[in-house]
């Protein structure tokens, strides 16, 4: 995947509908060029995002530690798993916590919309 060589069992890649249809026609000898000479399977994406995807696969679980606050990262982990057609676990993945100091430095001018601002975050997310 993107040029990095990853080592899974056929059963783990299955659980991604991208990887259970590939396997079903390199089955049926109708894969064609996606396969190198060592007959490991090419897939052009992102080497780095797969391996958060393949992590998927095996534990059931997004293990994102850190890199879960990172909105870029994880926008970027939507789309890999849209692709490997993981829809369906796409929406579990964590949503970034906006932190208290970005909302008092938005709302800075208007302490009513601040308050108004701070009582839904308590009320979606009562331990931050």
């Amino acid at each position: 995947v993107g040029g990095k060589a990853f080592r899974t069992t056929a059963s783990t890649l299955r659980k991604a509908p991208f990887f259970d249809s590939m396997l079903r026609l390199a089955e049926d000898g109708q894969l064609g060029m996606t396969v190198d000479d060592c007959g490991r399977f090419f897939v052009d994406r992102s080497g780095d995002l797969f391996c958060y995807i393949l992590e998927y696969l095996r534990s059931g679980h997004w293990l994102l530690r850190e890199r879960a606050a990172d909105l870029d990262f994880v926008d970027a982990l939507r789309e890999e798993a849209a692709f490997y057609g993981l829809e369906q676990v796409k929406d579990r993945l964590p949503m970034p916590r906006i932190s208290e100091f970005v909302t008092i430095w938005q709302f800075r001018d208007d302490m009513s919309i601040y308050v108004d601002c701070l009582e839904q975050t308590i009320r979606q997310d009562p331990d931050h």
